[in-house]
């Protein structure tokens, strides 16, 4: 089941400047920075109150990848929207079994991550989460 939401992903050109904005404007805290090089991707977490922003640009533009092509082709903006999950393989076989085609299983910082094809989402790009161990 899953039982919540973690945070939600933005697409923008430089992820540091906006977190210094957010800071600045909002309050906002950043927690977490990393860069996926492979990806060409920096992600910058940052977090407003109880919620969280994972803000995403490309650490080269023009250079592809995921987050890069999703700044070309529409601008940037809101990219994914990030869940908890009670139990990860027994969720993401759920929904599998409702038709949600699951894509992009992999493990990061020893959790499970997997993410749902909008095309069967009903337009909405979800970022499966295994609950952090404890």
């Amino acid at each position: 089941m899953i039982t919540g939401f973690n945070h939600v992903g933005v697409v923008v050109k430089n992820a540091d400047e906006m977190a210094k904005i957010m800071e600045a404007q909002l309050g906002a805290a950043v927690t977490d920075r990393q860069i996926f090089e492979e990806a060409n991707q920096l992600s910058v977490i940052v977090e407003i109150g109880t919620g969280a922003v994972e803000i995403m640009s490309p650490l080269r533009l023009g250079e592809g990848g995921t987050v890069d092509n999703y700044l070309q082709k529409s601008g940037g903006g809101l990219h994914h929207i990030s869940l908890r999950a009670e139990d990860f393989d027994r969720d993401v076989e759920n929904l599998e079994n409702q038709g949600v085609k699951v894509f992009g299983k992999v493990e990061m910082q020893g959790r499970k991550i997997a993410f749902a094809h909008p095309k069967t989402t009903g337009g909405i790009l979800y970022e499966i989460l295994e609950p952090a161990k404890s």
